[in-house]
């Protein structure tokens, strides 16, 4: 209860008053001195090591299961973006599949701080910038605050992305939401009644289960997964698991 108000009040306290704390816009540099194939000189040197990593972390799990895009130009999104820093991963996989259009991240809480004071928002307007200077004009890229609960329905995507989202209460709570913005059942249902497809992202068995439970209930197909247990990348702790979730030609009936 009390970690509940505290979570509303402070997350309705940033969202309204949140201020830019550095003087200069949020950059970083360095990781053309990691060896890789998979993004342009121009992304890796201005990517720290770090973040490089992290990119090819998400194109390695975007890379484990075979997905389409029916549509060769249109609109995607991306669900919970936090600073939108693998943004890379999404449009170079995108590019690979000769698809164009929009691709924007969406995020609940854009006003989040890091250590170093900068905000989530302040890196996702980085990164965007530095991903459109790489894919523009064939895919643009765009950040916007929002919860996917209130997105508009008029909106239809050709995929949905979804990477580690929170399925259990205990998690969001930690990450210092509110309990109005938790319903991961209506959270599902609304990403197919938008979309026919979508690639979900989760962290050890308990949350995969949990997640082809809800999919299970709303009919969708999840037969298409893969489970990760080492990444060149990065270090495991525990496995993820990569699902290319989508509904059948006889379930495309609204949700």
């Amino acid at each position: 209860m009390i970690q509940e108000f505290g979570n509303r009040v402070f997350f309705g306290l940033r969202s309204k008053f949140s201020i830019p704390l550095r003087p200069r816009p949020y950059a970083e540099s360095g990781g053309d001195r990691l060896v890789q194939f998979a993004f342009s000189p121009l992304i890796a040197s201005h990517l720290s090591p770090q973040n490089l990593r992290l990119n090819l972390y998400y194109y390695e799990l975007l890379d484990s299961v075979a997905w389409t895009i029916p549509n060769k130009e249109g609109r995607i999104i991306d669900l919970g973006s936090k600073n939108f820093g693998y943004c890379f991963a999404l449009a170079e996989s995108l590019r690979r599949k000769n698809w164009e259009g929009e691709l924007k991240g969406l995020e609940l809480d854009p006003y989040r701080r890091f250590v170093s004071y900068y905000r989530r928002i302040d890196h996702a307007q980085f990164f965007v910038g530095l991903a459109n200077r790489e894919f523009s004009p064939e895919i643009t890229l765009d950040y916007q605050e929002g919860d996917w609960l209130n997105y508009s329905l008029d909106k239809k995507f050709d995929l949905v992305f979804c990477f580690f989202p929170f399925l259990f209460l205990d998690l969001h709570h930690q990450w210092g939401l509110s309990r109005k913005s938790f319903s991961p059942k209506q959270f599902y249902q609304k990403i197919f009644a938008q979309s026919d497809q979508a690639i979900l992202v989760h962290q050890g068995r308990e949350e995969f289960d949990c997640s082809r439970q809800l999919l299970a209930d709303l009919k969708i197909d999840s037969s298409e997964f893969c489970e990760l247990h080492q990444s060149q990348w990065i270090n495991l702790r525990i496995p993820s698991f990569v699902i290319y979730a989508k509904r059948k030609p006889k379930d495309l009936s609204p949700v």
